[in-house]
């Protein structure tokens, strides 16, 4: 089936984590549909919606400083939107009643790091088919492609499940949004948390592996998106160096993007709806 993307225009669960955001999870549940309510009232359609896991933060934070209604929903801090059961995925009522199209996927987006942020144990590197010039680790095990392919797919599949659902729920247009592109110049915050976290002695894996891994992870994804009937939205360009990794003033800690980035990215989504007026101010912002 041919791939419909989108070219412009019209950590691991915690149980600590899950205790820390109880609270936030029922509020942030009641209180969608007020937003929802709201919004609708003042503007005459409801906000855009975004859905999935971490990368969602930067773009809700992107429409918070520029004033444009969103509902955004991630499930790291909601866990109780969504259940598990036999291998199917469905949501609470609150989340479903707020899956109208169009629906932006931010679902994931973060197993090509689970597996390549840092230095292996056993170093590997692998040959990226289309692009075969790329650089190689040095002294690094040459692990053959299909191998990589197969354990990214592995490990994404339960966020297929999560978009199969969505898609599922939705009666209208579905877009996933790209990961970032990674970041060169990667490093461990040297924070407390995060080195209680990660440990004080983790290296970061070199670029080239990182980006590669990106890479196979988005065609992954762009071929389930193929498959399942979502749009698959392609990272803003202008987000990347010539060689293509994340330019340093979209970087933001640790495998994620920051508001800068979310901008862009919100731009996408508001051209996709067709909310040209408001996209139109956010292009302003941004070039400002």
């Amino acid at each position: 089936m041919r791939a419909h993307v989108w070219h412009g225009g019209s950590f691991a669960d915690s149980t600590a984590f899950s205790q820390l955001h109880a609270a936030a999870n029922i509020w942030g549940i009641l209180t969608m549909g007020y937003l929802r309510r709201m919004v609708r009232g003042l503007t005459g359609r409801a906000p855009l919606v975004c859905i999935g896991h971490s990368h969602t933060e930067n773009v809700a934070a992107a429409a918070a400083a520029a004033g444009i209604p969103l509902e955004s929903i991630n499930f790291w801090r909601f866990p109780a939107a969504m259940v598990r059961s036999g291998g199917a995925v469905d949501f609470a009522p609150e989340i479903r009643s707020r899956l109208s199209a169009p629906i932006f996927s931010l679902v994931g987006g973060a197993v090509h790091h689970d597996v390549g942020l840092f230095v292996h144990p056993r170093p590997y590197d692998f040959v990226l088919p289309e692009s075969q010039d790329l650089p190689m680790t040095d002294n690094a095990e040459l692990v053959p492609y299909a191998a990589v392919h197969a354990a990214l797919r592995m490990r994404v599949e339960p966020y297929f499940e999560i978009m199969a659902a969505v898609r599922a729920a939705t009666q209208g247009p579905m877009f996933h949004m790209e990961s970032p592109p990674v970041y060169a110049g990667e490093a461990v915050p040297n924070e407390p948390d995060w080195i209680a976290f990660y440990g004080a002695d983790r290296q970061v894996a070199p670029a080239w592996l990182r980006y590669k891994l990106w890479r196979v992870h988005s065609m992954i994804v762009q071929d389930y998106c193929a498959e399942a009937g979502i749009t698959y939205v392609p990272a803003p360009p202008e987000a990347s160096d010539a060689q293509g990794f994340l330019l340093d003033k979209f970087y933001g800690t640790l495998a994620h993007a920051n508001q800068d980035y979310g901008a862009l990215v919100l731009r996408q989504m508001l051209e996709l709806s067709g909310v040209e007026p408001l996209a139109k101010r956010l292009r302003r912002a941004i070039s400002a």
